[in-house]
């Protein structure tokens, strides 16, 4: 997600992590795509999860605010499809719309 709302999920992840199994961790991404520190999450590209996520450990799974995708398709703004970004990350990802959709990801 883009820096910019970072604080503003510190307290989910916060009561995520209090679920026994459960490990989320948050990842404040700045975008080298635009050739600027643009922080926000809606303009975040395929681009830039692979360059900025490439060397850490990412778990089972990424949780993608689905906002980086362009409307209704599993496409970044920069035309990489999450399938092409998760083959390159070794990592499954899963897009999330929502508070409600981002807990069942988390919980099942």
């Amino acid at each position: 997600m883009g820096n910019a709302v970072e604080q503003a999920f510190q307290p989910l992840v916060k009561q995520l992590n209090e679920v026994e199994g459960l490990s989320v961790n948050m990842c404040a991404l700045s975008s080298d795509y635009w050739g600027q520190e643009i922080s926000v999450t809606g303009l975040l590209t395929g681009h830039d999860l692979i360059l900025k996520l490439q060397e850490e450990d990412l778990g089972e799974g990424i949780l993608l605010p689905s906002v980086m995708l362009k409307h209704g398709e599993l496409i970044f703004l920069d035309d990489k499809t999450v399938e092409e970004v998760a083959t390159s990350l070794k990592i499954k990802i899963f897009p999330v719309a929502n508070v409600e959709e981002l807990i069942d990801i988390c919980i099942s």
